[in-house]
């Protein structure tokens, strides 16, 4: 009678054990595919959506000449001040 329990309660935990490695399982092939799904709908999504930066790049272009000058004037204002602190001390 003994030896029936044990035996039983064995078959219960490997049922049991075995119903978990099925769940983990399908969880593990639910996670795959969805995963694939999310993989092609997000492909799908940005072969769709292109946006047209060719305005942007003409305002920087058009700005690199202002923008050149105003450093060349800000490096040469510099220049002209270390020279005067220079022959300040000098003299």
């Amino acid at each position: 009678m003994k030896m029936n329990k044990t035996l039983n309660a064995v078959k219960r935990r490997f049922a049991s054990a075995q119903g978990a490695v099925s769940d983990v399982a399908c969880k593990a092939a639910k996670g795959t595919a969805i995963g694939a799904v999310a993989v092609v709908g997000g492909a799908a999504n940005a072969a769709a959506n292109t946006i047209d930066t060719t305005d942007i790049v003409a305002t920087i272009t058009a700005g690199v000449t202002a923008i050149s000058a105003i450093g060349v004037a800000v490096i040469s204002l510099v220049v002209v001040i270390k020279l005067y602190k220079w022959v300040q001390r000098v003299l």
